[in-house]
């Protein structure tokens, strides 16, 4: 048997952090950037330009990537903690 313990608490607390930044993509939203956007740069214009075009392309799998990556954190520590009493049952 491993010596490794696991945090159920800090387990769970990062589940709803991951959960919480996938909520909070919604409420990000960028359109694309057009080319009257006036960065006062040309380099800080294209910059943009190819971040929105990524951002766009990709944030509805980044999105379902941290709504499983949360589900899974919280399936663990659900695991964890039933383990854990589990033990605590059969120490008794």
């Amino acid at each position: 048997m491993s010596d490794f313990q696991m945090d159920t608490e800090k387990v769970r607390s990062a589940a709803d952090t991951v959960h919480q930044l996938s909520a909070n993509m919604s409420k990000f939203k960028l359109k694309k950037a057009g080319s009257s956007t006036d960065c006062g740069d040309s380099a800080v214009n294209s910059a943009l330009k190819y971040f929105t075009l990524m951002y766009g392309a990709h944030a509805g799998a980044a999105q379902r990537w941290l709504d499983k990556t949360s589900g899974a954190l919280r399936d663990t520590a659900q695991a964890t903690r039933s383990e854990e009493h589990t033990s605590e049952l059969q120490s008794h």
